[in-house]
């Protein structure tokens, strides 16, 4: 389990048993040892295979699998056994694994680590172990397991795993294209669109001729405290292969996995997005370049990361990004360890890849070289080592005083403990407890003093610590004097027992930026869009959310179609407090919310919402008479307008004072970018951000749209982030 995990695993077992199942919805049991009518309507009379259970599912059901091993032949005879077999997850079905099933007390207890449920594609049950990953390509044990394990085409987001191990997947077949219609990677798992989720669960020695487990072709999966360990891939992605969609990991794990080409761990291809959050990614290899990651023509963020003993024959231990126009982002990451002849942490473009608030030590060029400050396109030294630089991002060149390193034994990597040695405290998972160090490290309190300190536990200096636990619980303390400091005092701002210039110093810097509250946009895709502030947080029209933030003060639907009012994506985003806000016909759908005419202000705290009119003019989709609306929000200082659906309409004229104009230019429903630049002058925003589009209309936005517009344009990727 990764460094931040935890909490993770706790919120998915919540989110697992707090679903509200439609009532026309059944669970369905599977135990390999139950004796009953094997229909699956209980323990005592479960299905005896998986295969079984799926097939009876519909979407809605839930699947809970007791203790043991399955695999996706059972259930048609040995003499129908092929290796094309495969779990075919129906969409909509929840499948849990962990349950302690027949023969205990009690069948319904759920330990996913005491009560292993496996998924295996070894059909003959023959697969002997190997010592290393590579060997899964050639063990002769294996040449008769199946292809892909788990098989998902175009899953909803109600479709989910959870608790289970998958292994002994080999998708060895050959040929591009297929023309025996093999995906050629994802021995594991294949994802083919959709939006599944897994959570706590286990890729472990499968292969693939890419992907080693798992291939995701267009999907916008969620993983949340899942494991990838002894993964291997011919080519690249030991672990896993994206090629195109939005992936998000939350606390995961993926270490030992090997790849014959690039990406060690992760091969994020093809415009894909990946979002790593709070994982750990230790002791992946590749045989070429990206001993963690190999990032070419996509997207990467990662956040509180741990990336860690990796290799690359090549270049980039941790992370090689293949093109200079990649975006990739790095905030509170760990790059210890890693080894590449060629930029031993990271081989990247200084101009597109970011690294803040980071810690880059002990990379070496060669698994001989003494540690030193990480060698790369993207790394250096400075004078004043060991503080955030707002140009440089926050990289440091002295000893950050880990409480351990990991280090290389016997082929594999043993990872090591990078909390940050303090006087004052650190935290010590193997006691779970604070202990006291003879040292400090220089990256305590080191951090972007913009930055808030989030969870930091006190004292704290009042300033981020660097890494991949600053601004969390388990964030070092920090030491001031003779002794730690373990009194509050109210004013003791930076946490040194005393009340003084230093503490006016950060009030106020603090309550300077807290002057300038800053609006932050992100798009979401289609005409979805979150807004927040440090006190609000809203989303317009929420629509394929890949995650589930659960963070919402406010919902803003301005019609009924299902691309901007889905209740499936609400219930992603909604926080405990949240109220959905619309026309009368949204708020008649979702049987609760407040109602929002055009023409009507609500003033609600910190903020007040005002509805425009939105309707066509040349079109029969959005009718004038069904009185749906577009938004204007003003928070923080700050006027947006989210103008929904709709065709240039004279009400444009009325508006005024608008910050950013959020603009559909996708012409089938909505204006076309030529309409949408005429708006702008209408309007007269400061910035105009297009939206209703894809890249089949992209080449639209740079020759018709922004070239006309009155005002200045952005046209964002998903995902991207504006700061207002």
């Amino acid at each position: 389990m990764s460094h931040k995990t935890h909490l993770w695993t706790l919120l998915s077992s919540v989110l697992v048993f707090s679903i509200i199942q439609p009532l026309w919805a059944k669970t369905l049991y599977v135990d390999a040892d139950a004796v009953g009518s094997n229909t699956g309507s209980s323990w005592q009379n479960a299905y005896k295979t998986l295969r079984n259970a799926l097939s009876a599912a519909t979407a809605g059901d839930q699947i809970r699998i007791a203790q043991g091993t399955y695999n996706p032949d059972q259930g048609i005879g040995a003499t129908a056994w092929s290796r094309t077999a495969t779990f075919q997850i129906k969409s909509g079905v929840a499948i849990l694994g962990g349950y302690a099933g027949l023969g205990l007390a009690d069948p319904n207890a759920r330990d996913v680590a005491l009560f292993e449920t496996i998924l295996s594609g070894d059909l003959k049950g023959d697969d002997t172990a190997v010592t290393d990953p590579c060997q899964l390509w050639t063990d002769p044990a294996r040449v008769d397991n199946a292809y892909n394990v788990v098989t998902l085409t175009n899953p909803d987001s109600a479709t989910v795993l959870d608790g289970l191990t998958i292994t002994a997947g080999l998708e060895s077949r050959t040929g591009s294209p297929r023309v025996d219609g093999g995906p050629g990677g994802g021995g594991g798992v294949v994802i083919s669109g959709g939006n599944p989720t897994f959570n706590q669960c286990m890729f472990k020695g499968n292969a693939g001729r890419s992907g080693g487990s798992l291939l995701n072709a267009v999907g916008n999966p969620t993983l949340t405290d899942c494991t990838f360990v002894d993964n291997y891939a011919y080519t690249e992605g030991g672990a896993l292969i994206s090629k195109g969609g939005i992936l998000v990991f939350q606390g995961c794990a993926l270490s030992n996995n090997r790849a014959g080409s690039g990406g060690g761990a992760i091969a994020n291809k093809e415009n894909s997005t990946i979002v790593l959050n709070g994982c750990s990614l230790t002791g992946n290899v590749s045989a070429t370049s990206g001993g963690g990651i190999l990032n070419d023509k996509s997207t990467l963020t990662a956040s509180g990361c741990i990336l860690a003993g990796n290799k690359a024959a090549q270049s980039g231990g941790a992370i090689k990004v293949g093109q200079t126009t990649d975006k990739v982002a790095l905030a509170f990451c760990t790059l210890t360890g890693n080894q590449a002849t060629c930029g031993s942490a990271l081989d990247a473009n200084p101009l597109t890849t970011k690294a803040e608030t980071c810690i880059l030590w002990g990379n070496s060029e060669s698994a001989s070289a003494a540690p030193s400050c990480s060698v790369g396109l993207l790394s250096y030294c400075d004078v004043q080592s060991g503080l955030w630089y707002q140009d440089g991002g926050g990289n440091i060149c002295v000893d950050p005083l880990f409480a351990r390193s990991g280090s290389w034994a016997s082929g594999h990597w043993v990872d090591g403990d990078y909390h940050l040695q303090s006087q004052a405290g650190r935290w010590d998972p193997a006691s779970t407890a604070w202990i006291n160090d003879t040292s400090t490290s220089p990256c305590i309190d080191a951090g972007n003093p913009a930055v808030p300190i989030g969870s930091e536990p006190f004292p704290n200096g009042g300033i981020v610590n660097m890494g991949a636990y600053g601004g969390g619980l388990e964030a070092s303390k920090s030491y001031f004097g003779t002794a730690p400091c373990e009194t509050i005092m109210a004013g003791d701002i930076n946490g040194d027992c005393k009340v003084d210039a230093m503490d006016l110093q950060l009030l106020a810097f603090h309550w300077l930026e807290d002057r300038q509250e800053k609006v932050y946009i992100k798009w979401l895709g289609h005409a979805a869009f979150k807004v927040w502030t440090s006190s609000v947080v809203i989303y317009l029209d929420p629509y394929q959310i890949t995650d589930t933030p659960r963070d919402a003060t406010y919902i803003l639907c301005s019609h009924t179609h299902s691309d901007h009012y889905s209740p499936g994506d609400i219930a992603k985003v909604a926080g405990p407090t949240m109220q959905v806000i619309g026309p009368p016909s949204v708020i008649s759908s979702y049987g609760k919310g407040l109602t929002l005419g055009q023409g009507q202000t609500l003033t609600l705290v910190n903020l007040t919402i005002t509805g425009v009119p939105a309707y066509n003019t040349n079109k029969s989709n959005h009718p004038k008479a069904n009185n749906w609306v577009g938004f204007v929000v003003e928070l923080a200082g700050k006027r947006i307008y989210h103008a929904g659906d709709t065709d240039l309409i004279e009400e444009m004229k009325s508006l005024n004072d608008i910050d950013v104009a959020m603009l559909p230019v996708g012409a089938t429903y909505t204006m076309n970018p030529t309409e949408a630049a005429t708006a702008t002058a209408w309007i007269q925003p400061k910035l105009a951000i297009p939206m209703h589009w894809n890249n089949t209309t992209k080449d639209a936005l740079t020759k018709a749209f922004a070239p006309n517009a009155a005002c200045p344009v952005k046209i964002m990727t998903i995902g991207e982030v504006l700061g207002l």
